[in-house]
């Protein structure tokens, strides 16, 4: 059952539970929809979060203190499942207030890339952060973290491709601007000034954690998560 976290790379998305998961040998990642476990089809996974199920596939990076993937429902602790199960353990508050925040960039600038090759190289920006504290001191505590990721890359056009578009669709410039101008002759607009030139998604991710203890013997814990995004293109 390796840990997830421990074997992170730095290029990954922490917070991208499958991302995470494709990197232990036997699990190939399907995209963002799901993954693998021995050529096991993705619905005969499960995922849980402190034990309750789960059916996303991100947690905000901050709020995940340990996550394992099970590949046996051997275990009676576990079950529902017979490819893989991906077990998250969210961060609890303490007595001692805590805030994190930080920010990323990816200058597209900065980046190699070969080119020939046909997609754009996205500029990628994110936010995270968890705050948590005591409400009650030893008995009531919370913590709340968030992760926002933007992804924005510039769209290719035929009315102005690059070579490596031309070539991988067997076109040449005369061919476009054939096409352009019978297109032109019928009355239809090629210009596209009021759509935006770039493609854009935004990824947003939060989860709310409170423990409470109400004495030595017994704790209750209260979890809510959450994730949506927005994706636009002209």
């Amino acid at each position: 059952e390796p840990n997830l976290l421990a074997g992170a790379l730095f290029s990954l998305d922490p917070s991208d539970l499958i991302a995470l998961a494709g990197q232990i040998p036997g699990i190939l990642a399907l995209g963002d929809s799901g993954y693998s476990v021995l050529g096991s089809d993705q619905s005969a996974n499960s995922g849980t979060i402190d034990g309750a199920k789960f059916g996303g596939s991100s947690l905000p990076q901050d709020a995940i203190a340990s996550s394992r993937v099970i590949q046996t429902s051997a275990d009676p602790r576990v079950g529902n499942f017979s490819g893989g199960q991906i077990a998250s353990i969210l961060r609890g508050g303490s007595d001692i207030f805590a805030l994190t925040a930080r920010a990323q960039f990816g200058d597209h600038h900065l980046a190699w890339t070969d080119p020939d090759w046909p997609r754009p190289i996205p500029r990628a920006t994110s936010t995270s952060g968890t705050v948590g504290g005591p409400i009650i001191k030893k008995k009531l505590h919370y913590q709340g973290s968030w992760g926002i990721r933007d992804n924005e890359s510039d769209i290719y056009s035929l009315l102005d491709p690059p070579n490596s578009i031309l070539s991988q669709y067997g076109l040449t410039l005369d061919t476009v601007a054939a096409i352009s101008h019978a297109l032109t002759q019928l009355g239809v607009p090629l210009s596209a000034a009021q759509f935006s030139p770039n493609q854009h998604g935004r990824n947003y991710n939060t989860s709310e954690v409170i423990d409470w203890t109400p004495k030595a013997t017994t704790s209750i814990r209260l979890t809510h998560s959450g994730s949506w995004s927005n994706n636009g293109s002209p």
